[in-house]
């Protein structure tokens, strides 16, 4: 596997004599490590058997167990540039040699400062992380080391085959040694490594009435592998990008991923592309709030069409996409999805973006979108495009595909508020596709896929969207989730501010809570709170519906908006009744008319 300038990973079987005059022997198997001139071996850990799923995972933040789930383990390596780990086999196989055994290796390493050793040459089989050159390989093992304190881990993976040679007679001083036929590589990062799913569902400190999903229909949204993706692109988009001098640290990075390339237009914006286990992420860097210029690049007034679309975009998030980098970012995006001999077309594309960045994902998402319809990650991010074009054609933007952009948005459950930046009105513009709530005890709220616009929420909290808490209840929000999750809607117990945001059999009481309803001839003391969407004014318990029709449905009387299922009471005083709310293009004369809440024009409008 192709890999920067590192060093490599060599293993080979040899025999090691255990009495006199070589009269009985043994067969080890040798795996050593080494590193290039500027990259030093602080630690190493090994483990080898013939069970994968024995193989140790390490969680974030745990790497303090190493040393308790790998049974070889060096951490006072004396030659900073190279580690033997040596292990008979007689210990691991018991002779048995017909099926595949596994190695895990965790080698530890810090950029630092010396000069490296010739390499080995003499290995059977070796896994490059690529060879130093000749002018890297001047020997020096006196040298200082220099650290940088560049601290560095990655987990490999091998998979070994061994053969028993046949032998011409037998002799007790004949030894067969075990071939290395096979080794093939594979590879996994500590910090993505998978999450030990929950066994059962929690309550969680805000939650007075317990985590329960009782008879609702569960969701096939969010399984095991699509909440790693999020973990990824989370990390990616609210860590990693963000890195101080993330130029530099391009060497270093590609020693964790299996492909991993940055761009910086030298001014405002940054881009990375990385590849995680066949999925390359293309993510985008959000704003610096230290950089006053990258702060006004949100606030920019004007649109730009996205070429090859007829999608508008704000100027802002074009250029923050086309920017210098732009040609060289989209080659390697192209050299990463073709690296995947998968027979599906390549890799698959997730483009990603905290904030400013997650605006400029949905950008490249409709540049792209014919080459690769990719998938898109938001997380708190702004709207972006215009649902129509801005000329008297209204011509609609077509080219992105709705069921494919998620859209994370971020909630406090302490302070009951939403991350308000989704929400903002922003010249017109509009973020379509699913809405997912989310917050760091492990509750994720599917709202749905939005034809027209996301949903305001209300109310928000500036502080909620830092891109500290994001990075932080991202992480946390991977390792709680409870799988399965609700169809859509918290989960009884949570906080809520709206019904819409509970389960469709639950409602969001006065104490803001989602609450189950309640049955006919339960108490209640508003229409929400029962099943049939009906409870007495004078009795005050639930009753069945009138006709089977609710008061509040469409047809049905209305003072106001806030007395209609559908949000929208339209008629003269005394005469209003419920109706549905109008589709993109129907005339209008209050944003409540539309189905987008937005009516432009509005004497004589015309719904977004």
């Amino acid at each position: 596997m192709e890999h920067t300038n590192v060093g490599k990973i060599c293993m080979h079987v040899e025999i090691d004599d255990v009495l006199n005059h070589g009269e009985s022997h043994e067969a080890v198997l040798v795996v050593s490590t080494e590193t290039a001139d500027h990259w030093i071996l602080k630690e190493n850990f090994m483990w080898i058997g013939s069970d994968r799923a024995d193989i140790p995972k390490i969680q974030h933040g745990e790497v303090h167990l190493l040393s308790e789930r790998f049974p070889h383990s060096d951490r006072n390596i004396r030659r900073p540039h190279k580690h033997e780990f040596r292990i008979p086999l007689e210990d691991v196989t018991a002779g048995a040699m017909s099926v595949p055994y596994y190695v895990a290796l965790h080698p530890i390493i810090v950029q630092g400062e010396s000069k490296p050793k010739t390499p080995r040459t003499d290995n059977l089989h070796s896994s490059y992380l690529r060879q130093p050159s000749t002018a890297e390989m001047r020997q020096n093992e006196n040298d200082e080391i220099i650290s940088t304190n560049k601290g560095g881990i990655w987990l490999t993976e091998f998979i070994l085959n061994f053969m028993l040679p046949e032998t011409s007679a037998p002799s007790s001083k004949t030894f067969s040694i075990p071939e290395l036929t096979n080794m093939q590589q594979e590879r996994r990062l500590y910090e993505f490594s998978r999450r030990e799913p929950n066994a059962a569902c929690f309550s969680t400190p805000s939650m007075d009435i317990g985590r329960s999903i009782g008879n609702t229909p569960t969701s096939d949204l969010f399984t095991e592998d699509f909440l790693f993706q999020f973990h990824i692109a989370s990390v990616l988009a609210s860590g990693v990008v963000y890195e101080a001098n993330l130029m530099e640290k391009i060497d270093y990075y590609k020693t964790l991923y299996e492909r991993f390339a940055a761009f910086d237009d030298g001014l405002n914006d940054v881009a990375l592309v990385a590849k995680v286990e066949d999925v390359c992420y293309g993510v985008f860097r959000g704003t610096v709030e230290s950089n006053l210029a990258d702060v006004a690049q949100n606030f920019i007034y004007g649109f730009r069409q996205v070429p090859g679309t007829t999608c508008y975009v704000r100027r802002g998030y074009y250029d923050a996409y086309f920017t210098d980098y732009q040609v060289d970012f989209e080659t390697e995006l192209k050299d990463c999805v073709g690296s995947c001999n998968n027979g599906n077309g390549g890799c698959e594309l997730i483009l990603a973006g905290a904030s400013q960045g997650g605006a400029n994902a949905v950008v490249g998402s409709m540049h792209l979108y014919e080459k690769y319809d990719p998938i898109v990650f938001t997380f708190g991010a702004p709207r972006v495009f215009l649902p129509t074009s801005p000329f008297e054609e209204h011509t609609p933007c077509t080219s992105f595909n709705k069921e494919k952009q998620y859209h994370f948005v971020l909630t406090d459950s302490f302070l009951k508020a939403y991350d308000p930046v989704p929400s903002y009105y922003a010249y017109w513009t509009k973020n379509v596709g699913r809405e997912i709530l989310f917050d760091g005890e492990g509750n994720f709220n599917d709202q749905g896929v939005a034809e027209t616009f996301l949903s305001r929420r209300a109310p928000g909290s500036q502080v909620v969207h830092s891109r500290t808490n994001y990075q932080v209840k991202t992480i946390e929000a991977y390792e709680n989730a409870c799988l399965p999750t609700p169809v859509s809607g918290w989960v009884d117990g949570h906080w809520c501010s709206e019904d819409s945001t509970c389960q469709p059999s639950s409602f969001c009481s006065d104490d803001g809570y989602c609450t189950p309803r309640s049955e006919a001839g339960s108490p209640c003391d508003k229409n929400a709170a029962c099943l049939t969407n009906f409870c007495s004014s004078v009795a005050k318990v639930c009753l069945v519906e009138r006709s089977g029709k609710s008061l509040t449905s469409n047809g049905a009387s209305c003072w106001r908006n806030q007395d209609c299922t559908s949000g929208r009471c339209e008629g003269y005083i005394g005469f209003s009744r419920c109706r549905a709310p109008l589709e993109t293009g129907q005339p209008c004369n209050e944003h409540s008319d539309c189905l987008s809440s937005h009516c432009a024009g509005l004497l004589f409008g015309s719904c977004l």
